[in-house]
């Protein structure tokens, strides 16, 4: 940390602030203990000796106090007297204590500031020696000291003269001058007016004698003069015209335009009201404090001046201002009216009772307990357009002069939105015509713009040293930037006119036709920072200003005409820059990190302090790097917080030592990650082969490892990027996390075909293929945009998604996983992988990309040649009905990308069993797309053999609903599956069915029908198939026909008779959820019957050859 005391330079005003905000129950904690006792803390004073604890701390204030001696201030004043320090040593201490990070600045002229700092300094130790004397003194007085019974009168309690550090200088003539002159200070006490002279020169005496002494403090809370109020006491002073109340004299520290009494204070309560209370005198402040209208600043006794209304302006732009009831009061409110509508200002008015002063009428509201907040409150520019209308009468005179000065008053409104708001509110009002007064209107702000800079030649005379006259002939304005000043400035009749107090330096031009931007630099003598504006605000006023005033005490004065002119002159000096809107391979060839590019052939690149990059005989902007943004990463308002996912990341990790490290942990899953790191680094090459690129899609059940086979797809691109979660998220979220980057993946968790959106879904699907979102271009009615989303998709899921006839498992790459159990030494490849990833390994794309050109050159021809001679292969092993173009061609680019690449970088499989697997792959997924269609049929058949009562409800299968069910897990073992809430299942002898179904497949087409095997494969793939279900009890009613013998007198006959009889049997089945199966075979007047014991079904005859001459009928035709 650089020490002020020893370098030439000066803490920045940011950091001062910071400092200010830091809780000062933490710094006093770091010397002595405190208690907290209601809203206060309490301890024992470390400036004097006590045994019960009198110091109080307020941390909502951030001051402290000690009712026994008197001691009292903010956090910084503390450290000045606890440790001797001076300001500034004291800023530093705080910002040790409390962890707050500084900024320093240096100092243009050396020489200079360091003679002005020493005069300060010297100047602040003598304000501090005399306000603690004088503090010293006032606490020590008798409570029957007539001083003390003035104060307490006015409800200054101890507590206030503690807490505002009040001093009383005695009625002696030389109390403390005569120590200040021994001290070797005269000059300074002079300079602060402690010391005067007396006419004849022959003596020196207190310039504050007998006065109440009210310290004044800068902004950061530093002692720079004093305030006095007379107090009779000698009765030689008996009716001698003494001045009621004196101010500093203007010296080094102190300025009494630009200073406003209890800022240091208020900030905080501005900053949280949203407004401020506006008064004069000291007591004014005072006494609306004590009230806990904390918000409160003075104008130090004097009339409001345009340097007080900007220094305030820097908290807020709204002030309620209270001034004396009386007519003078009433005259200062409108002149501050004037001033703070110029200023920016919206203005309110609080009107007292012409006997009232806010001291006085505080004291009425405090013994009322109300607040100044609570009074009535006028807007202060209608307010004072009904005084000028409340005479006007019939007269038209009258009225002709009101409302001149009413276009008076609207004139001095800077913003022209809000000034044709209060112009069209008083037209509407006043019932007035419009056209005319808007025209006056307009021709008073011109002719106010033309009376400021109408100079004449003789005039120019009269121009500041410190102003270029040639330059401002030739632009009609000036560029300032001294050790006092910095700024444009124009000249008029009236001297110099500050048009701003900053000065900007074009950077560039970020061109994108009516969204175009700008970015420059402001300074304004003492920061400088980087802005990324709309360009269109270099040509407006109200907009520029909205921008800068965020950066700090940037204020623009002048008028629309003024700031034309700069703009002019600023347009022409920007070069223009391509912004790179979405990271990663950028058209013109290179790849860009947030912070860094990546030149293929060439090499990495740093961006320079503004994000930019010459790359050919164009600029290119990465905005995320730039300064303009830098600022706002540790405020959380970034709104680059995204991009810097793709951050280049060094590490000694190679690309082939990852890809081991990756095939180790994920067994024959790895290299198909490896694979896809290559496929989406290239995802354009590859997309443009046949205009579709394949998605990454692993599923299986919790914990069996996809989400962290993803994980690790994504960590060699990103640092830390989560995977978005499809089960949350609104759609411009979803869409802008797809398309953020170019030829990098995005994931996507918790796919499920149940919940995802469909518009999603959709999405999902148009990406495989290119397709973009389509959206209307704001402020265009018949414009649109596409949307394009030129990343890698990964699907996380626990369930294969079949939906929309299996459209995702086409357009993927798919891998089903399940949990395994790890050695000690899975595990800790695992722990080394995933510590790597943590790290970030970002840099290893490079090794990567470095050969395309290589690959470009050699892909397709490769695709097409692997493609083909899998197609072969396939038809010679008998494959070929089985084989899918669509399936197969995302395996084959899979494979194509690692074999272009094996020629170049070792890979830990060899080319012919990553093919081999591959290509097993795609003829497995092939068949299963066969067989879903075949599945699908099988339904239907079984939907049909129910309707034709071939399988029966109740014996082939049943439904019921439940809450949890037992599944058969291997052999012997079985566990139990819930539900949470009641759901329908379906239980199956599936041997039974698939006999008939057999039969009817065989009826209808003369082959056989899938076999048993295959059709529980195809089950165990489907969301519906719960398993196998070992015992369950499933009946029918049989008809039976039985002689029964009968014997009548003496007669006996045999005759056969019919009964209903139930059979059952306890079997095994398969289980399914019977709502996903989409089939209709529930049949509850059977069942009811069934179950009533009264229906009857027939054992049906299992003769289909009937079924030959109805084919129609079968829904499969």
């Amino acid at each position: 940390m650089p020490t002020l005391i020893n370098s030439f330079v000066r803490l920045s005003e940011n950091s001062i602030q910071q400092v200010r905000e830091a809780s000062i129950v933490d710094v006093i904690k770091h010397y002595i203990p405190l208690k907290h006792v209601g809203s206060n803390w309490k301890g024992v004073c470390p400036f004097h000796d006590e045994k019960t604890p009198s110091f109080t701390v307020n941390d909502i204030k951030g001051v402290y106090k000690c009712f026994g001696c008197g001691a009292g201030g903010d956090a910084i004043g503390f450290i000045i007297s606890k440790e001797r320090v001076e300001f500034y040593q004291a800023v530093e201490m705080i910002a040790k204590i409390c962890s707050i990070p500084l900024e320093y600045e240096e100092v243009p002229d050396k020489e200079k500031f360091e003679k002005q700092k020493s005069e300060r300094e010297k100047l602040k130790q003598v304000v501090r020696y005399t306000v603690e004397r004088y503090k010293e003194s006032l606490w020590n007085l008798p409570d029957e000291h007539p001083v003390l019974n003035y104060l307490y009168n006015r409800n200054i309690t101890r507590q206030l003269i503690a807490e505002w550090q009040l001093g009383w200088a005695t009625e002696e003539w030389s109390f403390i001058s005569t120590d200040i002159i021994n001290k070797g200070w005269y000059d300074q006490g002079s300079k602060l007016g402690i010391i005067k002279r007396t006419a004849s020169g022959d003596r020196n005496y207190d310039g504050y004698r007998s006065r109440i002494t009210i310290p004044i403090t800068n902004k950061y809370g530093e002692y720079i003069g004093m305030g006095g109020r007379f107090f009779e006491i000698d009765s030689a002073d008996k009716g001698k015209d003494f001045p009621k109340y004196i101010n500093p004299p203007e010296n080094e520290l102190y300025n009494k335009s630009s200073v406003l009494f209890g800022l240091s204070r208020a900030d905080k309560a501005i900053s949280y009201e949203g407004f401020a209370f506006l008064v004069e005198g000291y007591f004014d402040v005072i006494s609306l404090h004590a009230n806990k209208d904390s918000n409160t600043v003075g104008t130090c006794g004097t009339a409001l001046t345009d340097q007080q209304a900007v220094l305030l302006r820097k908290y807020t732009n709204h002030v309620a201002v209270l001034r004396d009831g009386d007519d003078a009061g009433r005259k200062a409110t409108v002149k501050d009216l004037l001033i703070l509508l110029r200023a920016g200002f919206k203005v309110d008015v609080i009107l007292l009772p012409k006997t009232d002063d806010p001291d006085s009428y505080t004291q009425k509201l405090i013994a009322n307990h109300y607040r100044a907040g609570t009074v009535e409150i006028y807007d202060g520019v209608m307010w004072q357009i009904d005084m000028y209308m409340k005479y006007v009468a019939n007269d038209e005179f009258k009225l002709g002069k009101a409302q001149e000065a009413v276009l008076n008053i609207l004139m001095t409104i800077p913003n022209e939105i809000i000034r044709n708001n209060y112009f069209d509110s008083i037209i509407k009002k006043y019932k007035w015509q419009k056209s005319n007064l808007q025209k006056q209107l307009n021709l008073l702000i011109e002719k106010e713009q033309n009376t400021d800079e109408d100079t004449g030649e003789s005039n120019l005379d009269k121009m500041p040293k410190w102003m270029d006259k040639e330059q401002f002939l030739q632009q009609g304005y000036c560029i300032v930037n001294n050790n006092k000043r910095t700024g444009y400035y124009s000249f008029g009749s009236g001297g110099q006119i500050e048009i701003t107090n900053f000065i900007i330096k074009p950077l560039f031009h970020i061109y994108a036709g009516k969204e175009s931007r700008h970015l420059i630099q402001i300074d304004n003598g003492r920061k400088k920072a980087v802005l990324d504006i709309e360009s269109k605000a270099l040509v407006s006023i109200d907009l520029l200003q909205q921008y800068v005033v965020c950066e700090g005490p940037y204020i623009i004065y002048g008028n629309k005409g003024q700031m034309l002119r700069i703009a002019t002159n600023l347009l022409g000096q920007f070069p223009r820059c391509n912004e790179v809107k979405f990271l990663g391979w950028q058209t013109p060839g290179f790849f860009a990190f947030v912070d860094k590019i990546y030149i293929p052939g060439s090499g990495l690149y740093e961006l320079d302090e503004w994000g930019i990059l010459k790359f050919g005989d164009q600029n290119y902007l990465v905005p995320a790097a730039s300064a303009a943004y830098r600022e706002l990463q540790a405020t959380g308002e970034d709104p680059y917080e995204n991009d810097r996912y793709l951050t280049f990341i060094k590490t000694d990790l190679n690309f082939s030592s990852w890809a081991s490290l990756m095939n180790r942990v994920f067994l024959e899953k790895g290299p198909v990650a490896i694979a896809y790191v290559i496929l989406t680094i290239f995802r354009d090459v590859v997309f443009d082969v046949d205009n579709n690129c394949p998605h990454l899609y692993g599923f299986g059940e919790r914990s069996s490892g996809k989400s962290k086979w993803a994980e690790s797809v994504m960590a060699l691109f990103y640092k830390k990027r989560p995977a978005f979660n499809l089960n949350s998220g609104t759609d411009f979220a979803f869409f802008s996390y797809m398309q953020r980057f170019i030829n990098a993946p995005a994931a996507l968790n918790e796919f499920d075909e149940k919940v995802i959106k469909p518009e999603w879904f959709q999405a999902i699907k148009g990406i495989f293929d290119g397709e973009g979102r389509q959206r209307g271009v704001m402020g265009s009615k018949n414009r649109t945009e596409i949307m394009k989303i030129r990343s890698t998709v990964i699907l996380i899921g626990q369930y294969l998604c079949t939906m929309d006839d299996n459209s995702i498992v086409s357009r993927s790459i798919i891998e089903g996983f399940n949990e395994r159990e790890l050695s000690e030494e899975d595990k800790k490849q695992y722990d080394k992988l995933k510590k790597h990833e943590d790290a970030g390994l970002s840099n290893i794309l490079i090794e990567i990309l470095q050969h395309r050109q290589f690959f470009k050159e050699k892909y397709s021809v490769s695709f097409n040649a692997n493609l083909s001679e899998w197609r072969k292969k396939a038809a010679d092993s008998g494959k070929d009905g089985a084989f899918n173009q669509r399936v197969v061609q995302n395996w084959c680019h899979l494979f194509t990308c690692w074999q272009l690449i094996a020629n170049h970088i070792i890979l830990p499989i060899s080319n012919k069993s990553f093919e081999s697997y591959c290509f097993d792959k795609g003829m497995q997924w092939s068949s299963f797309m066969k067989s879903s269609d075949t599945l699908s049929e099988f339904w239907n058949t079984v939907s049909f053999l129910v309707d034709q009562g071939m399988v029966i409800d109740g014996w082939d299968y049943k439904i019921e609903t439940t809450t949890q069910i037992r599944i058969r897990n291997g052999r012997k073992e079985e566990y139990t599956h819930p539900f949470n809430e009641p759901t329908k299942i379906v239980y199956m002898r599936m041997n039974n069915i698939h006999k008939h179904y057999q039969q009817a497949y065989r009826t209808r087409t003369g082959k056989e029908g899938m076999t048993m095997e295959n059709l529980l494969h195809y089950f165990s793939s489907r969301k519906y198939f719960l398993g196998a279900s070992k015992q369950s009890r499933f009946k029918r009613w049989v008809t039976k026909t039985e002689n029964v013998t009968r014997t009548g007198g003496l007669t006996t006959t045999t005759i056969p008779e019919t009964h209903k009889v139930e059979e059952s049997i306890v079997s095994s089945s398969y289980v399914f959820l019977y709502e996903d199966l989409g089939l209709d075979i529930e049949r509850d007047q059977v069942q009811e019957e069934f179950n009533s014991g009264t229906g009857y079904v027939p054992i049906p005859d299992a003769d289909f050859d009937d079924l030959k001459d109805n084919q129609g009928s079968l829904p499969f035709n």
